[in-house]
Order: C-alpha cells, then structure tokens, then sequence
C-alpha cells in the first residue's frame, strides 16, 4: 500500500489542472503581498532596576519587502505599559543581519511594567516592516512623590448597579498635602478627571460591566509636577467565559468519529482550566475538561437531527452552556496521528462526500505538494515523506475538485528538541560581578553560527515574560494568540505543541483572503526612517547651501546641506559609541541668526508604535 500511494503521488505531480496551477499562483502572490518577517532580540535579562545597563544582540531572521542588506539602523525604545509613554530610545548600526549594544534604564524611573519596542529603518506602508516587543520589569527603590491608595467605599454589595471606590492621597509622612490631587480615571470605554478633597479622597463611581475586554480600573494621579499611577480589577459578579470548539480539520461529520479540540479563556485571554459535561439532546454522554493551557479535546461520532451541546459544572458563569457546530450531512474528516513530527506526515482521511480530492502541503506562501487523490473507500491512511518541505509550521489541506476547501490541519514539521550545543559552568554559585567561565560544548551547531550568552542572577528571570529564540521564530511569530506557557520555552514542550496546533488548525479565512488577492495587492509604499537636520536664519529658509562640521569621536566629519538648508544624518560614517554625543558646528564666519534643527523620524515612529501596539497587560492583584 505504501509504494503504491507514493507512485500515485509521484505520478499526479505532472498532471496539475488550471484550478490547481491558480490557487499555487496566489499563494506566490500572498507571499509577496503578506511576506512572514522575523526580528528577534536577545535581552540579557527581563528584570531591570534603575540606572541599569540593558543589553541586548539583535538577529533579522527573515525580511520581506527589502533584502537584508537594506535594514541600516535599529532603534530600541523604552515603553511605560501602563500609559503607553515613550521613555527613550537609542539607535544602532545594523551589519549583516546583526546588532549589539546597550542602552541604560533612567534613574528616575518609577517600579511597573514596561516594554523594550525594537524596530528597524525600513518602512512598508509608514510602518517598519521589522518589529519585536520584550516585556519587562522594572524595581527600583526610589519612593513615590506621594502616597495614593485605592480601595472599595465599604463592603462590595453584588446587586448594587455601580462600583464605589475611593481613592487616598497623603504625602510621604501621612500629612494633607497643600494643593488637591488632579485624577484621571479609565475603566472600559469610561474616561474621567476629578480632584481630591481637602482630606485628600475622592469619590469614584462607575457602572458595572460584565462584559470588558479589560476589567482593570486606570488611575493617573497628578499633584504639581509629581505623577502616580494605580489599578485595580473590577472583578465581574459572574464569569463570562469564552469557549471555543475545534473539529480536527474544521468540520464535524454525521456518522464520522471526529477529534475535536476545544478552548475555554477569560475576557482576557487568559486559560481557565474546567470540568464539563457533553450533553446528546438532553442526555450525558460523557464529561471532558480543559487543562492548566485551558484546552482539552474530547471524541464524537455526530448522529443525525442530534444537538449537541457542553455545560460548564461552575455555578459562577454567566453563561454555563456552549453548542457545538452543526455536523455536515456529508463531508470529509482528517486526522493526524501526530501533528509534530520530524520527516514523514501521517494522516487519515475519512469521508462521506466528494471521492475526488486534492491534498496540499503549504504554508500559504509556497506550495510544496500538490497533488490529486481518489478516496476509493471511506477510510484512508496516508504518509507523505516531508524531504523538501522547511522546519516549521506547515498546512495541509484537502479541497474538493474545484478547490473549495474540505479539511485544514496545522502540523511541525522536522522538529527536533535536542540542543545545538551545552554549556558547562565553572563554579554552581557566584558572587556579585564575580567573573564567570563557561565551556561550550556544540553538538548540531554550524562552523558560522553566531552565539549570545547572558549570564545574569537567577531573580533577574521571569518565566513569564521570557523570550527564546526557537518559540519565537517558529511559534510566536507563526500564531496570533498563542496562550501563554507556564515556563519559558514554548517550543520544547511537545506536549503543549500538539494542543496548541489542534486548536490554531483550522484557518478558513486565511484560505478565503489568499483567494480574493489581485496583483495591485503587491503595490506597497515602502520608504525609510532618516535623522535629518536643518538649518535656519533668522526661522526662514536658507536660499544658499552651507557646509558643517561634525565632532564627537576625536574625528571631524564635513556635512553640506541643499540650497534650503536641509541634510541628513543617517549615515552610518555619522556615528559614535554608545552614550557619546556627536555636535555640529556652522562653517561660516557670520553664525548670528542662524538656528541647527534636528528632527528625529525614529522617536517620532516609537513614539507612534507606543500608543497603536496593544501590549498585554495582567494585572494579578487582590480584589476585595
């Protein structure tokens, strides 16, 4: 049965129909349209304190629109997660794919969240084509200006329609201070201001709201020139869970025995492990749960004119019963004995419906089998050797012989666990900036492959917010919404790989969108960030050009501007090391009136990423 499935294969490569040679067309067109980039940076840690030196190695992964060689400049910014306020950002000289450097954590910033916004020089549509975000955490031991507190104005009564909340503000030894506090208050789409009394309190009452998306209340405090910031969780009376079913390949099937996967997760997306039951009609046919990740997967053969349906055993849900889609009168089922496998896919194709089908391998940017197959029986077990196809996340799907998909499946292919080299220790404990020797041992790793280490304290880790480069490139960067892993390595847990790939597998829309593309889809604005300067007289335009001069690393550098007095600075000869400055002097003897203006497009892009990227913001803090 085997050499002569692999013959049938061998055999249909050549005889590909228009239908087949279009929908291969587009998605050489999706690839060109939506190319799949890939920055990633290695911090050396992701707990910070102030004044603290951060650094990092920068590796471009895969680029898009431009080659490698066109990414010049990456600027790292620093990102306040609570207002989204943009803190500093330095720029660093890209070669080759590759940068490095430093920059230092402000002294006067306060303790919270925050996030290292890496991006590059190259625009596409007024965007940088590479972007990479890191969330950190930030201690420091400078007291806050004030002292503020947030708490409920008496015991929470669950039929009360709002939220009563006050807020206290005091100077650091307790006392009144002399002027009221300015407050600014967010929950939901609720934005408002109000001002302490003259005992320092103020009064807050909101609606309640079952269904946010975020259920944090957001507090600015402003007293003078001195800021605060405070949140709490506006814990709803009941839970509104969102729970989601996923037929293995996308459809239930009258009469099929069909996996199917299944999600449960809070208004924020975060995994809520649970029992249930599955009710036929109105009976119990069995009962299923959701583990730590929130995701489980249960078995069942759909029945004609049955409903089927899962009743959460929680009394606390707003909402405890949850249908599952209606089953296909006839249709065809696909199921994969493993979805992380290392050289050879095996699957099972049951069906109903149409004999002829066609079974793709893709990625919906290139198409690396296509090939007919006629489902003589009901059942039938496939292998498909995985020789040409790259290390990662692909696609299968079955069409019927106009191309309408059937089936879809995410599956890993080529994934290996084993390290590509270890690395040995000198000593088990370490004293404070003692020196450290490592001993690195490679077992898979290329003669050319380019290595970061960070050695750092151990409580300077946080698992949750930790980033390695193999979850990111091959998962992270692959899957939108990947639910968050308990420990930092997304990508060795295999278990954790199969659920995730049964409950992110079925992507009709993807297929719907790489269909619908036209070839004026691939027209983009593509442009690059500049640091550009120019020179004034007297605030007018200058009629004649000028030449400056540059000085800042025991070097003189000549600069001369266009007849309006404009130049630029992006050139990687304009450059210093880290934390030195570069000045700019006028080359003319008569300098009266005359104004140097530097405009900065990378702060102005960071500053714009800041307050359009939505970073993830949890608040684990006690309510009530």
């Amino acid at each position: 049965m085997r050499i002569f499935l692999i013959l049938i294969f061998l055999i249909s490569f050549s005889t590909k129909t228009d239908a087949q040679e279009s929908i291969n067309q587009k998605m050489v067109l999706n690839n060109i349209v939506n190319p799949t980039t890939n920055l990633f940076v290695h911090f050396d840690k992701n707990i910070y304190s102030n004044n603290e030196t951060v650094y990092f190695t920068a590796y471009i992964l895969k680029t898009g629109k431009f080659d490698l060689a066109s990414h010049k400049i990456l600027a790292v910014a620093l990102i306040k997660d609570l207002d989204t306020a943009f803190v500093k950002a330095e720029k660093f000289l890209i070669q080759g794919g590759l940068a490095f450097g430093s920059l230092t954590i402000p002294d006067s910033i306060i303790t919270g969240n925050y996030h290292l916004l890496a991006f590059t020089d190259k625009l596409v549509n007024g965007e940088p084509e590479l972007t990479f975000k890191q969330p950190i955490v930030i201690k420091t031991n400078i007291d806050p200006p004030f002292k503020a507190s947030i708490a409920f104005q008496g015991k929470p009564d669950p039929l009360d329609r709002e939220h009563r909340l006050i807020v206290s503000v005091t100077s650091k030894d307790n006392k009144f201070l002399p002027k009221p506090t300015t407050i600014n208050y967010r929950y939901g789409n609720r934005n408002k201001t109000g001002k302490t009394d003259l005992m320092g309190q103020l009064v807050i009452s909101v609606p309640k709201a079952e269904n946010l998306t975020d259920p944090n209340i957001y507090i600015k405090l402003k007293n003078q020139k001195d800021s605060s910031f405070l949140a709490m969780p506006l814990a709803p009376t009941k839970l509104n869970l969102q729970v989601k079913f996923y037929p293995e390949g996308g459809n239930l099937v009258n009469n099929i025995n069909s996996v199917v996967g299944w999600e449960v997760t809070d208004q924020q997306r975060m995994p809520i492990p649970v029992t249930a039951f599955l009710y036929k009609d109105n009976a119990v046919i069995d009962t299923i749960q959701t583990n730590s990740y929130g995701i489980g997967k249960f078995y069942l053969t759909p029945e004609e004119n049955a409903t089927y349906s899962v009743k959460l055993a929680n009394s606390s849900i707003t909402n405890s019963i949850y249908k599952l889609p209606k089953a296909l009168e006839n249709g065809l089922v696909i199921n994969l004995e493993n979805a992380v496998v290392q050289d050879t896919l095996k699957f099972t194709l049951k069906n109903t419906g149409d004999k002829k089908v066609l079974i793709r391998v893709h990625n919906y940017k290139n198409c690396f089998v296509d090939v007919p197959f006629d489902m003589e029986t009901a059942s039938r077990k496939i292998r498909i050797p995985l020789t040409d196809i790259p290390k990662g996340i692909q696609t299968i799907t079955v069409t019927d012989s106009l191309d309408r998909p059937l089936a879809e499946r995410l599956f890993f292919a080529h994934y290996d666990e084993r390290e590509a080299f270890t690395i040995q220790t000198d000593s088990s404990l370490y004293r404070p900036r003692q020196k450290v020797n490592l001993k690195l041992s490679p077992k898979t790793l290329q003669h050319n492959a380019v290595v970061s280490i960070a050695v750092s304290q151990e409580n300077r880790y946080s698992s949750k917010n930790n980033n390695d480069i193999e979850s990111y490139a091959y998962l992270k960067n692959e899957i939108e919404n990947i639910p968050v892993h308990p420990n930092s390595s997304y990508y060795k847990d295999q278990n954790y790989l199969q659920q995730i790939l049964l409950v992110r597998g079925w992507r009709r829309y993807t297929w719907q969108q790489t269909e619908s593309l036209k070839l004026t889809d691939t027209l983009k604005k593509i442009d690059s960030l500049n640091i550009n300067g120019i020179v004034t007289k007297y605030n007018k335009e200058l009629k004649l050009p000028l030449s400056l001069t540059t000085f800042g690393d025991h070097q003189l550098r000549e600069i001369k501007t266009n007849n309006k007095g404009r130049f630029g600075l992006t050139n990687p000869t304009v450059t210093t090391e880290y934390d030195k400055r570069i000045y700019l002097f006028l080359n003319i003897p008569h300098k009266e009136g005359h104004e140097i203006k530097i405009i900065d497009n990378f702060d102005k892009t960071g500053l714009q990423l800041s307050k359009k990227l939505i970073f993830e913001l949890i608040l684990y803090l006690p309510c009530c």
